[in-house]
């Protein structure tokens, strides 16, 4: 099982769950690394930054495959929908991003959703009561 922790000092870092072992650094981000969303089906990571980026890792060879742009502020959350191949962003500048995981190109942005900066999206799973 693997662990990957995001900082201020603008780094993601993977550990081994097995024996509390680090791993390696994932560097790349210009600022604190504020969300993470994994997909092990895709061997996908997906951090999103106070950069204003989301960035995409490659599980297999942990390097930055793609780096995302569209939110004008902090990235502050996100979430990988498995289903419909989509991934959500919220971020400091009031919108929500949809992305799709295929062509990791932006679908859709809702932008001023709120009236301040947007720190949790989250799906609602079938199994969630």
């Amino acid at each position: 099982d693997v662990l990957f922790t995001g900082s201020q000092d603008c780094n993601i870092m993977i550990w081994d769950l097995n024996n509390l072992q680090y791993i390696g650094t994932l560097p790349g981000h210009r600022g604190f690394v504020k969300c993470m969303a994994a997909s092990l089906s895709r061997k996908m990571l997906c951090s999103g930054s106070q950069d204003k980026t989301i960035k995409i890792w490659s599980l297999e060879t942990f390097s930055s495959t793609k780096t995302l742009y569209g939110h004008t502020s902090e990235v502050n959350s996100m979430v990988l929908f498995e289903g419909s191949e989509v991934l959500v962003s919220g971020g400091e500048d009031r919108s929500v991003r949809v992305w799709d995981l295929n062509t990791l190109a932006m679908l859709a942005s809702l932008e001023q959703a709120h009236l301040s900066g947007i720190f949790r999206v989250r799906q609602l799973d079938s199994g969630d009561s």
